[in-house]
């Protein structure tokens, strides 16, 4: 009888193991924050860091097709978006986040644009090479234009 005991207590255990270890092995949701980055300027400086959801195990991050100037690296298990963009564009950033337990794929959409005090100092005045070669007198009406156009009048 003793041994019909002993069998069915090892039965047990060897359940309650499998049970610890399929709960123990199962896939986790995996969540990424944030669920959007902000937009990039050419020439200027960009970082972002994401991080996984739940805590626990080291994540690993890879990711692909980022702007020309951008890279990553991983810090304790938090991704981090870094460098100087250098083209302007919509960039699509593929992304893949894994530990022990589970992955996610994600994708991230990064916009690169040229910024306004660019875009406007290169709208606004007219080019080195034209001033060259236009008659004095439509240099300097230009340049009191532009300096009449600056100016308000009080009433």
């Amino acid at each position: 009888m003793s041994t019909i005991r002993i069998m069915a207590a090892f039965a047990l255990l060897l359940s309650m193991v499998s049970i610890m270890y399929s709960a123990a092995t199962q896939d986790i949701i995996i969540s990424i924050s944030p669920a959007q980055i902000p937009p990039g300027t050419v020439g200027q400086a960009y970082s972002v860091w994401s991080v996984a959801y739940p805590d626990g195990p080291t994540y690993y991050w890879k990711l692909s097709d980022l702007p020309p100037g951008i890279t990553y690296r991983v810090v304790n298990s938090y991704l981090n978006i870094y460098g100087t963009p250098t083209n302007a564009g919509n960039y699509v950033i593929s992304g893949k986040v894994s530990n022990g337990y589970g992955t996610a794929n994600f994708t991230y959409y990064l916009p690169v644009r040229y910024s306004k005090d660019v875009q406007d100092t290169a709208s606004a005045s007219p080019s080195s090479s034209a001033l060259k070669t236009a008659p004095k007198k439509t240099v300097v009406s230009t340049a009191i234009s532009k300096v009449l156009g600056t100016l308000t009048r009080k009433k």
